[in-house]
C-alpha cells in the first residue's frame, strides 16, 4: 500500500473527483490537461486530502491561476 499521491486512496480520491466533475474544469468547462486540486491547501495531508469536498477538478491554466501562477500568452 501506497502513501500520499502514489497511494490506492489518492487515486481512488482522484477519480471520483473527475467521475463528478465528468471530466471536465469546473471552473471553465476544458477537458485538456485535467488536474485534481485541494481548495484547502492545508487540508493535503491526512484524511482531508482525500476528502471528496475539499477536491476540485481544474484545467492547467485555471490550477495556476488559482495558485497565482500566471503563464504568458503564446501567440
Amino acid at each position: 500500500m501506497g502513501s500520499g499521491y502514489r497511494g490506492r486512496s489518492w487515486a481512488d480520491a482522484r477519480t471520483f473527483a473527475l467521475d463528478r466533475a465528468r471530466y471536465r474544469c469546473e471552473c471553465c468547462g476544458s477537458r485538456r490537461r485535467l488536474t485534481v486540486h485541494h481548495r484547502d491547501g492545508r487540508g493535503t495531508d491526512g484524511p482531508r486530502g482525500y476528502d471528496p469536498g475539499n477536491l476540485t477538478v481544474l484545467c492547467h491554466d485555471c490550477h495556476n491561476r488559482e495558485h497565482g501562477r500566471v503563464r504568458p500568452r503564446r501567440d
